[in-house]
């Protein structure tokens, strides 16, 4: 194999590895791009409690830009930042641990390798990514639609990364055929699910051929972008790697047909009117998960805070009677705290990373061991 050739495929890996950060990192959904594709930028949000954007590394931008370039029908949203992952040892501590957990592999390099990629990624070359998705206006049970992807920043030349992926998927029997869409480069896969578009250089969007162009067509100033609730309460999420915000269709609705269960459609009423968060943030030496629900009215708020409320108390009463576990489960509940601000809820879990680790390989004590 001479050099250019394993150039193509070390380039190929690299894109590959793309969607296999991004299932490490425990995401879902699909992702946008910025309006001028990365083009830098100080990432300066609002926020709940942290200081709005992180600084990105050079070639990418700040998360609040990133959202500006996901497809107008979009209302849930998920931003990564890789490089936070990349260079904390603490918050590397806890994806190594999780992906150990998850898949039995030793830690994300031992996942990578499974796959073929530990020789093939320089972590540098991966930024950042964005995922978007649709929640259906007619039943927020039924999850999000097809019309999401995901979108990564890389360090990637879509010269190099473009004949790789097409190369590679016509050895696995897959042909993927070149188009162009308003000068940028579709690669339209035979299913027209898995197509791949190149946003600008080092840019990719992965997705449904329509999402690919929706995707562009934002990112040549031909589409509309997503604004509104969801945009507004991503921005104002906490700094951290993972962030995330949904806003939810609310009223009463109808979901299922009975098909399966024979009882009949099933009909609930939902008041959760936008829920964000953000995970992996760091607070001093610990780290926090945070999760907001904004309610349609305060009352609803209030009656959410009670119950999140009896929950940690009644939780807290059985710790007493724990024979084993008690005081750590009372210490876990401590950590918990939850608060209200007129019609949203918060609730935030702030804590070492030994102990996350450990709460992470199932050191929860909220098993047996109850006195009688």
């Amino acid at each position: 194999m001479d050099d250019s050739t394993a150039s193509r495929r070390t380039v190929l890996k690299s894109t590959a590895a793309l969607a296999t950060i991004g299932t490490l990192a425990g995401c879902s959904g699909g992702g946008g791009t910025t309006t001028a594709g990365g083009d830098g930028g100080d990432g300066s949000d609002g926020d709940d409690g942290g200081d709005g954007g992180t600084q990105m590394p050079s070639g990418s931008a700040g998360q609040g830009q990133r959202v500006s370039a996901v497809p107008a029908s979009a209302n849930m949203l998920v931003y990564l930042d890789y490089e936070q992952f990349r260079t904390d040892e603490d918050l590397k501590r806890l994806l190594d641990t999780g992906v150990q957990s998850g898949t039995g592999a030793q830690g994300v390099e031992g996942a990578l390798e499974s796959q073929g990629l530990g020789d093939a990624i320089d972590p540098a070359k991966v930024y950042d990514m964005m995922l978007f998705a649709e929640i259906p206006e007619d039943d927020p049970m039924a999850g999000a639609s097809s019309n999401g992807g995901a979108i990564f920043w890389t360090g990637l030349p879509a010269g190099d990364a473009v004949p790789a992926m097409k190369t590679a998927a016509s050895e696995n029997g897959t042909e993927l055929t070149e188009e162009t869409y308003s000068g940028k480069t579709m690669l339209m896969s035979e299913s027209g699910t898995g197509s791949i578009g190149v946003v600008s250089e080092g840019v990719y969007v992965v997705g449904t051929d329509q999402v690919i162009r929706d995707t562009i067509d934002v990112a040549t100033g031909s589409g509309e972008s997503a604004s509104g609730a969801v945009t507004d309460a991503l921005a104002n999420t906490k700094d951290a790697p993972v962030r995330f915000a949904a806003d939810l269709p609310t009223g009463t609705f109808s979901s299922g047909d009975g098909t399966s269960g024979g009882t009949g459609a099933m009909q609930y009423t939902s008041k959760i009117d936008v829920v964000s968060g953000g995970l992996f943030y760091k607070n001093g030496s610990e780290v926090g998960f945070r999760l907001n629900a904004t309610m349609t009215d305060e009352q609803s708020a209030t009656e959410a805070t009670q119950m999140l409320k009896q929950f940690k108390t009644v939780y807290s009463q059985q710790a007493d009677q724990m024979e084993q576990g008690g005081e750590e489960l009372k210490r876990i509940l401590g950590n918990l705290s939850i608060s209200q601000s007129g019609k949203t809820v918060s609730a935030s879990y702030e804590d070492t990373v030994d102990n996350l680790i450990q709460l992470g390989q199932g050191g929860l004590p909220m098993g047996g061991g109850m006195g009688s």
